[in-house]
């Protein structure tokens, strides 16, 4: 056990704003490297069964009800603009096959890290049938989360949902929807699906 990460975490986690760090994204990259290792062995997959890199998809969940996530909005030096870090999460990796989608998620906690709940499987695009992405509130009267979610329905009834987002809800009327990221994570999965449909 880190405990000089354990102790980065609960120093940086004291107060829930401040400037950002590059630390956190380091422990961050480090602990999706080891998940992504970990997503290929349940998978029994390797780079060679991909046509493209993977999409990483991260949302504060609480592993630990104990111990709920903690959250920080960290100001970027050079930008006016606010990033929302965690020190839980919920990892969701989709892999691109040839024929067919490759799903995987875990709970992680960070601050060990500790990871728990793996679920992997894999679907062929054939089977996927509709593309739904939604933006919903936490709350319409009282809303302080908003979510991006997006559901993979199959020809037999049942769905895959995903999360692409959640953040406060900062009430004001947006006419883009999506972040750069987000967009780009959907063009290219159904890009991608509706590609290798063609294909069968």
């Amino acid at each position: 056990m880190d405990k000089d990460r354990i102790k980065w975490f609960n120093d940086y986690f004291k107060k829930d704003t401040g400037a950002i760090d590059a630390q956190y994204q380091e422990y961050v990259d480090a602990d999706l490297a080891l998940i992504k290792k970990r997503a290929f062995q349940l998978l029994s997959i390797s780079e060679a069964d991909l046509i493209d890199v993977p999409i990483i998809l991260l949302a504060p969940v609480t592993l630990d009800t104990k111990n709920p996530v903690q959250y920080k909005l960290a100001k970027k030096d050079d930008l006016d603009e606010m990033v929302l870090q965690y020190n839980q999460s919920l990892v969701t990796m989709l892999f691109l096959g040839h024929d067919q989608l490759y799903y995987y998620q875990v709970n992680i906690d960070h601050r060990f890290p500790f990871l728990a709940n793996d679920v992997a499987g894999e679907v062929l695009y054939f089977d996927i049938i509709n593309i739904e992405a939604s933006v919903e509130l936490d709350d319409v009267i009282d809303a302080r989360k908003e979510y991006v979610d997006l559901q993979l329905w199959l020809s037999d009834g049942g769905a895959l949902p995903f999360r692409l987002r959640e953040r406060l809800f900062t009430g004001e009327l947006e006419a883009v929807l999506l972040t750069k990221e987000e967009e780009k994570v959907l063009t290219k999965l159904r890009k991608t699906i509706r590609e290798r449909r063609i294909l069968k």
